[in-house]
């Protein structure tokens, strides 16, 4: 599942800034970010995004 030590770093970056170096890192695989991004926590807890 995708983490942040986000207690310590909202005072450092914001939550975009915090998930782009995830979302937007070139050396992570589609299915490495995939899972850091919600796909762990859907396969674990059954959860999915809702529909926009």
């Amino acid at each position: 599942m995708w983490g942040t030590d986000w207690t310590r770093a909202v005072k450092l970056l914001t939550y975009a800034e915090g998930i782009d170096a995830f979302r937007l890192a070139d050396r992570l695989s589609d299915g490495d970010r995939a899972r850091l991004m919600g796909g762990t926590a859907s396969r674990i807890y059954g959860w999915s995004p809702p529909k926009a």
